[in-house]
């Protein structure tokens, strides 16, 4: 396909994210890679630095002014942060229009001085780090363990803290992620979550979310809503240490616009073998996803239009919305930005992109029932 057809397809990406480290020293007890393959196998500095020469020559917003992005996905980017490093470093000094700017995810478990010294370096270039931490060390470590096991808590507060020390330009970049599985909201996880976030660390609005991907029994959706209960008879105290504390799911039913997803819309993901996907996850899914979600490949500069309508029709038309159970629930007329349907979680909890456990509909219920149930009480 020659240049001008692939430009009509991708004019309007401004990021790509670049598998750099296909390892991961942790273990999470919900992460979507399931393929142990994708944890565990080394990638080159060669190979990364093909993709980001094709990248650059595909893509027209890197030949044109303004900012763009080279984003080094995981698994873990620590275990592979020589690449990386050399890699950014590789695409920073391209002479081209676009001034790349990058920022990644990491578990923060690995942290040292080679990597300080970068981020002090580029601090300029990196938009945002975001730092996965669940919540204090018993709500962390659930699911946050070691190959071995070892709970992770302690050395990343040591190393955040490290982080923040020495490089302070990046503080207000930080963006933190906390994740819980189903089976914490039976132990209450959710309001421990919240009230570290907002008290222990101080941010506005606690990154506190429940997966997407798994079922929901009836015990662990109580468990949701005693959480929310317990925070309801603390908010006093927990105002008192932060007066701007917001629950996150409920600023993001007040503040929908703020959230969005950027799969397709302005960044895909590029593996290293050149294929275009809407984002990370099918980079490492099962064939069905890769099959189904391809868009192209920047090596041969070829597009693969069925892959991309069937991005925009199952990622953004929520065709799920359509059907009579969502039309008269009344999370799709509140707050239908709660339910997110992304096909990839869908595809990893049915197997099928289309459809969605029931089940985790109710948990989605039930944090719109207490979001009624706090402005009803003027907590809002």
């Amino acid at each position: 396909m020659d240049a001008s057809r692939f430009s009509e397809y991708f004019n309007h990406i401004v990021s790509v994210e670049i598998p750099m480290s296909l390892e991961c020293n942790l273990r999470c007890k919900y992460c979507y890679i399931t393929d142990p393959h994708f944890k565990t196998t080394p990638v080159s500095l060669v190979e990364v630095n093909r993709v980001i020469d094709a990248v650059l020559e595909c893509f027209p917003a890197y030949q044109k002014e303004g900012e763009t992005g080279i984003i080094p996905w995981g698994a873990e980017p620590g275990c592979n942060w020589a690449v990386i490093e050399e890699a950014l470093r590789y695409a920073f000094s391209l002479p081209i229009p676009s001034r790349i700017v990058t920022g990644w995810s990491t578990n923060l478990t690995i942290l040292n001085r080679r990597m300080l010294d970068f981020i002090r370096e580029y601090c300029d270039r990196i938009t945002s780090l975001q730092v996965s931490i669940d919540g204090d060390e018993e709500v962390h470590d659930y699911s946050r363990r070691t190959v071995n096991g070892n709970g992770t808590y302690r050395i990343v507060r040591s190393n955040l803290d490290l982080l923040l020390k020495e490089c302070e330009c990046l503080a207000s970049r930080i963006v933190y992620k906390s994740t819980l599985h189903p089976e914490q909201l039976e132990l209450l996880h959710y309001s421990k979550a919240v009230e570290f976030f907002l008290t222990e660390l101080k941010l506005k609005t606690d990154p506190v979310t429940i997966v997407n991907d798994r079922p929901y029994t009836r015990s662990q959706v109580s468990g949701l809503k005693e959480s929310f209960d317990i925070l309801k008879k603390r908010w006093d105290k927990i105002k008192a240490k932060n007066e701007d504390a917001m629950i996150g799911y409920f600023r993001k039913i007040m503040q929908p616009d703020e959230y969005h997803c950027s799969a397709y819309k302005t960044q895909v993901a590029v593996d290293i073998n050149g294929n275009i996907y809407p984002c990370h996850e099918p980079t490492t899914s099962s064939s069905f996803s890769k099959n189904a979600f391809l868009l192209g490949n920047v090596f041969n500069k070829t597009v693969n239009p069925k892959g991309i309508m069937v991005t925009i029709n199952l990622k953004y038309n929520i065709s799920a919305f359509r059907t009579p159970l969502c039309k008269n629930c009344e999370v799709y007329h509140i707050a239908p930005q709660l339910c997110f349907p992304c096909p990839f979680d869908a595809l990893r909890s049915t197997s099928s992109p289309f459809l969605f456990p029931i089940s985790s509909c109710y948990a989605r219920k039930a944090i719109v029932e207490k979001y009624q149930e706090w402005m009803n009480d003027g907590l809002l």
